[in-house]
């Protein structure tokens, strides 16, 4: 009782020490933005005027700017979270007869369009996909003109997801779930409504950065989910992660939980993020952002070109819960793609969640019920491409870039010549549309081909 009254003194002392920061922060921001405008620091960043435009744009007003449909779907998870999906259902010159897509589509002889699933990475949303200015860089875009169904989750907690049957985003217990929840519910209620939906009988899976380890994890978990997708593919692939570079986060990612949950509180994660993005000039947040992924990840964006870096920073951040913040630090020490660790609640080790002695790892080797597909790039030093090469089954094929960094698979100034073209060829592969032959390229990458082999994972070993 004595430790647990210290215990709320100091976290009482801490919220106020915060608190009062937080207070001291912004008024030296604020006056700092009034004196100087930072172009000096921020060179080749963007700095219009702030007005609505795709800057501050929802995914519903993205799509839609750029000539596209766009649908929005609501899914309840078995524990109450409602998600938001957004669904392209066709490209702006291949419309068909789209009602037959309808809820109360009657049965006619053209067959359901092919159906792709896109989903975002860890404290993103599906904004990711379709920022960038030109739709033919985006590839939820790219799919859906080559005839696609294409479809953008978005996972608890994030902007789009913020919704529960009873509990709401200010109470602890709305935000108490960590990547386990996501991999049991969400993932498979995201993917058979799609499934219902569209009356496919498989659909593919793209996922981004944790986008691609919530599908390891719901996929080797699952194998009747996984028998329903045709190809997953992993773009910046991520389950095993290397060590922190940066040495304050690695010691913050070595902090015993009770203490992360001290610091950051035990509901969203960041949100200073989001009060940054409001109040900053566009240059200086995205000079943020790259200072940021600099420091603690060693990232530069020189792949990113200078002019979108405003436009696709801006929607690079969005909600989490700090639990799911605390699971990665355990997946990042543990080098193990494992579940989440309770045993800090109890001297027993692990009785609280898995009545055993040790925390479970997901099967990743289990994963063979789809064919996997990972894309990783050589300058990437959070993917640990060459453990993850070790626990996946042997006939997972393997694309390597060796100039990208992790953004890079999205957003990178080449990714329509080096990334897209072997995406194709993997849909084409697996599930094919007629409309994949109209598929162009401008540049000098053109020679990278849909026609690139697939490798074997033996070839990786080295890595």
């Amino acid at each position: 009782m004595l430790r647990r009254a210290l215990i709320s003194r100091v976290w009482g002392l801490l919220e106020l020490l915060l608190a009062v920061s937080a207070l001291v922060v912004e008024y030296v921001v604020r006056s700092v933005l009034k004196l100087f405008s930072l172009r000096t620091y921020t060179r080749g960043f963007s700095h219009q005027a702030r007005v609505p435009d795709i800057y501050d744009y929802s995914s519903t007003e993205l799509i839609t700017s750029k000539g596209y449909p766009v649908e929005e779907h609501y899914v309840t998870t078995k524990d109450g979270y409602i998600l938001t999906l957004h669904r392209i259902p066709h490209g702006k010159l291949n419309k068909q007869d789209d009602d037959r897509q309808e809820k109360e589509k009657d049965i006619t002889t053209a067959p359901p369009r092919p159906v792709v699933f896109l989903l975002h990475g860890f404290m993103q949303c599906s904004e990711v996909w379709i920022c960038r200015p030109k739709p033919e860089n985006n590839i939820a875009f790219a799919l859906a003109d080559l005839g696609y169904d294409v479809w953008l989750g978005n996972v608890r907690g994030n902007k789009y997801s913020m919704k529960h049957i009873k509990r709401t985003p200010f109470e602890p217990r709305f935000w108490a779930f960590c990547l386990d929840e996501i991999i049991q519910y969400d993932m498979p209620s995201m993917l058979e409504y799609v499934l219902e939906w569209t009356s496919v009988d498989k659909l593919s899976y793209i996922g981004f950065s944790q986008g691609t380890a919530l599908g390891f994890g719901a996929f080797s978990m699952n194998p009747a989910l996984a028998k329903r997708v045709n190809v997953f593919i992993a773009l910046a692939s991520t389950a095993k992660v290397l060590p922190l570079q940066n040495r304050m986060l690695n010691a913050v990612a070595h902090t015993r939980p009770e203490m992360l949950f001290l610091m950051f509180g035990n509901k969203s994660f960041l949100n200073i993020v989001l009060w940054w993005r409001v109040h900053a000039p566009r240059g200086t947040f995205a000079w943020m952002i790259e200072f940021g992924n600099k420091m603690l990840f060693g990232w530069d964006g020189s792949r990113i070109a200078d002019s979108e870096k405003s436009h696709v920073y801006a929607h690079l951040y969005s909600q989490t819960s700090v639990k799911c913040v605390v699971h990665w630090f355990q997946i990042i020490c543990s080098r193990t793609f494992q579940m989440f660790d309770d045993s800090y609640r109890t001297s027993a080790r692990n009785v609280d969640s898995y009545h055993q002695n040790s925390v479970p790892s997901y099967p990743l080797s289990r994963l063979q019920s789809c064919p996997v597909a990972c894309f990783y790039g050589l300058r990437d030093n959070m993917s640990d491409i060459k453990r993850l090469v070790g626990a996946l089954p042997k006939n997972t094929r393997y694309f390597e870039e060796p100039d990208y960094e992790h953004l890079d698979f999205l957003w990178a100034d080449n990714v329509r010549t080096h990334v897209f073209p072997r995406i194709k060829q993997l849909l084409g592969t697996y599930n094919p549309s007629p409309l994949a032959a109209d598929w162009t390229h401008d540049g000098p990458e053109d020679s990278l081909s849909p026609e690139t082999p697939l490798y074997n994972a033996k070839q990786h070993q080295h890595h």
